[in-house]
C-alpha cells in the first residue's frame, strides 16, 4: 500500500484567497500539512473577482490549447492561474471565468447579502473546469479530495462522463461534508442549463431530492469514501431528520464508507504567545497576563460597567440559528444581571443583527457588538474573554472552541458534533476537564452551564488550573492530516472494489 499520495484538493474556499467559513482554513491548513509530510498536493479554487493577480503573486498557466466547458447548449472559456503560499509546498491553482466566477462575492452579492441566483451553474462550471484542466494537462492524482456541495458533482461526473479519460480513470474520490445543512439544492430546471442528464434525477435517483436536484446527495452516492469533520457528527447525521437534514437514508446506506476526522487548529496563527494582534502576549508560564488583554478590551470599548474582575463572555461566530443563538436571546438579560459582559463578532441572519444591536443599546456598559468580519478583532476577543459561548444546535466540528482552549478561554458548549469530541467536561471534584458542557437544547441547560462556569470563575486558583488544562490540549493539524491519509488509503482501496454500476444500485436500494 502506498504511503505517499498525489492529492488534488478541490474547494470553493481557501484562505487567504476566499473565506466565508471554516472550510477556508481547513483547505489551507490541510494542504500545507499534507505537503510538509511529503505528499504531492495541488489545490483548485475559483479565482473570484476580488482577487488581484499581482497582489496574490498569480501567474497565468499556459494550457494545451483552448479549454471550454459545456453548459447545456453553451460553452464557457476556462483560464488557469497558479501561485504559491509562503511556507507551503502545495501548488495552488485558481480557475477563472469572468462571467461565472469573476464576481465580488463567493456565494452571494456582498451588498445585498443574497445568494447568486445562478450558483448551480457557477459551481457546475467550476467542477467541470477542474476535470477539463486535469485532462488537458494530463495531471495524475491518486485521490481527488472534494469539499462540500460546491464540488459535489465531481464524483458523479468522473463516473458518468469521464470514466474513460486516462488522467482521471485511476483517481479515487474522497468527499468531505463540512456542514450537512448546506446541500446545494436547486430547481430541476438547472439540469438542462448545466448539461446534466435528466435520468440522474429520476425518483430516488442519485441527484433527486424532493423533486429538486441535490449536489451533496450526488457526492454521497458517487464518492468512493465520504468523511465529515468529527466522529460524533459522522454518527449524528445518520440518526434522523434533525441532523441528517433529509439525507440520513443515503448516509446510512453508505455507513461502511463514512468516517469522521476531526479538524485541526492552526497553532501558528492562533497562539497567544506570538499573536501579533494582542496588546499583551501570554502563555502557560505567564497566564495571568491574559487578564491584561481583558482590561485593554474593556477600556478600548468603553464597557464602563465592567472591571478586570468581571466575567467576560465571548462569541465569534456566523450569526445563525444553527449556533444556538435563540437560546442566548432568551436568557441574555439573565446572563447580564451578573457581574458579566458580552463581546460579539460576526455576521449572519438579520434577526440576530437586530437582537445584538438592541442588546448593546440596552447594556452599553456591558456589551460590545461588531457585525463584521474582522480577523484582528476575532483574536482580540479570544484573548480578552474568560469564556467562549458555543451553545450550538448542531456543530459538525467547530474551530473556535479549539482556538479558545489554546488562549485559556474556557469553552461553554453543547454536547454535539465536534464540540462533544473536543471539550472535556469540568470535574469540580478532581479539577480535571477543559470546559463546561450541557446536553439538552434548552435555556435552562445553557444557564446551568454558564452558572457553573461563573461559580468556578470566582475561585481564581481553580479557574487558573482550568485555563491551563485547556491550554495544554493539542488539536494540531498533523494529527488530522494523518487521519485523512488513512482515508486516502481506503478511497484507493474502494476504487478497486465492486463495479460501480452495481454499487450505485445497492446504495439506492439501501436508501429506500
Amino acid at each position: 500500500m502506498k504511503t505517499k499520495f498525489k492529492v488534488c484538493i478541490v474547494s470553493a474556499e481557501m484562505a487567504p484567497f476566499a473565506k466565508v467559513g471554516g472550510l477556508a482554513d481547513v483547505a489551507n491548513s490541510l494542504s500545507r500539512t499534507l505537503a510538509s509530510m511529503g505528499h504531492e498536493v495541488s489545490v483548485f479554487v475559483p479565482r473570484y473577482g476580488f482577487l488581484d493577480a499581482q497582489d496574490m503573486g498569480m501567474k497565468r498557466v499556459k494550457l494545451n490549447g483552448e479549454v471550454r466547458v459545456r453548459l447545456g447548449n453553451d460553452t464557457k472559456s476556462v483560464e488557469l492561474w497558479q501561485c504559491s503560499l509562503r511556507g507551503s509546498k502545495a501548488a495552488i491553482y485558481l480557475v477563472a471565468n469572468d462571467y461565472l466566477l469573476g464576481r465580488n462575492g463567493v456565494y452571494g452579492d456582498p451588498e445585498t447579502r443574497y445568494d447568486y441566483a445562478d450558483n448551480a451553474l457557477r459551481f457546475t462550471f467550476f467542477s467541470r473546469a477542474v476535470l477539463e484542466i486535469i485532462k488537458n494537462l494530463s495531471l495524475r492524482y491518486d485521490v481527488i479530495h472534494l469539499n462540500d456541495h460546491q464540488t459535489g458533482l465531481i464524483p458523479l461526473l468522473m463516473k458518468e462522463e469521464y470514466a474513460s479519460e486516462k488522467a482521471l480513470a485511476s483517481a479515487a474520490t474522497l468527499f468531505t461534508i463540512h456542514n450537512l445543512g448546506y446541500q446545494g439544492v436547486y430547481p430541476r430546471e438547472m439540469l438542462e442549463e448545466a448539461g446534466l442528464p435528466e435520468e440522474l434525477a429520476y425518483a430516488m435517483g442519485p441527484l433527486e431530492f424532493w423533486g429538486k436536484v441535490n449536489f451533496m446527495k450526488a457526492a454521497i452516492v458517487y464518492a468512493d469514501i465520504i468523511s465529515t469533520v468529527s466522529e460524533t457528527y459522522a454518527k449524528e447525521i445518520q440518526t434522523g431528520q434533525e441532523y441528517g437534514c433529509g439525507l440520513e437514508g443515503v448516509l446510512k446506506a453508505r455507513s461502511e464508507d463514512l468516517f469522521g476526522v476531526l479538524n485541526g487548529a492552526d497553532y501558528v496563527t492562533w497562539n497567544p504567545s506570538t499573536d501579533r494582534y494582542l496588546a499583551y502576549k501570554y502563555g502557560l508560564s505567564n497566564v495571568k497576563d491574559k487578564a491584561k488583554n481583558k482590561l485593554h478590551f474593556i477600556n478600548k470599548n468603553r464597557l464602563s460597567d465592567l472591571t478586570q474582575q468581571s466575567f467576560l463572555m465571548g462569541i465569534v461566530s456566523r450569526l445563525a440559528d444553527q449556533k444556538g443563538l435563540d437560546l442566548l436571546e432568551a436568557v441574555a438579560d439573565e446572563l447580564l444581571a451578573m457581574d458579566a459582559g458580552l463581546a460579539v463578532l460576526g455576521t449572519g441572519q438579520q434577526r440576530y443583527h437586530e437582537f445584538f444591536t438592541r442588546l448593546q443599546e440596552r447594556y452599553p456598559g456591558k456589551v460590545s457588538v461588531s457585525l463584521d468580519f474582522n480577523e484582528k478583532l476575532a483574536h482580540v476577543i479570544e484573548a480578552a474573554s474568560d469564556v467562549f459561548l458555543m451553545p450550538s444546535r448542531y456543530e459538525p466540528c467547530g474551530l473556535n472552541q479549539m482556538y479558545s482552549m489554546r488562549y485559556g478561554t474556557v469553552p461553554v458548549v453543547r454536547f454535539t458534533g465536534g464540540l462533544a469530541d473536543t471539550v472535556k467536561p469540568y470535574n469540580p471534584t478532581t479539577g480535571e476537564g477543559t470546559g463546561f458542557v450541557f446536553h439538552d437544547y434548552s435555556t435552562a441547560a445553557l444557564m446551568d452551564a454558564v452558572g457553573a462556569a461563573y461559580g468556578v470563575f470566582q475561585d481564581k486558583e481553580r479557574w487558573e488550573r482550568l485555563m491551563k488544562n485547556a491550554m495544554q490540549e493539542d488539536f494540531s493539524w498533523k494529527r488530522a492530516a494523518k487521519g485523512y491519509v488513512e482515508l486516502y488509503k481506503k478511497a484507493v482501496g474502494r476504487k478497486c472494489s465492486a463495479p460501480f454500476a452495481d454499487w450505485v444500485y445497492s446504495v439506492s436500494e439501501k436508501a429506500l
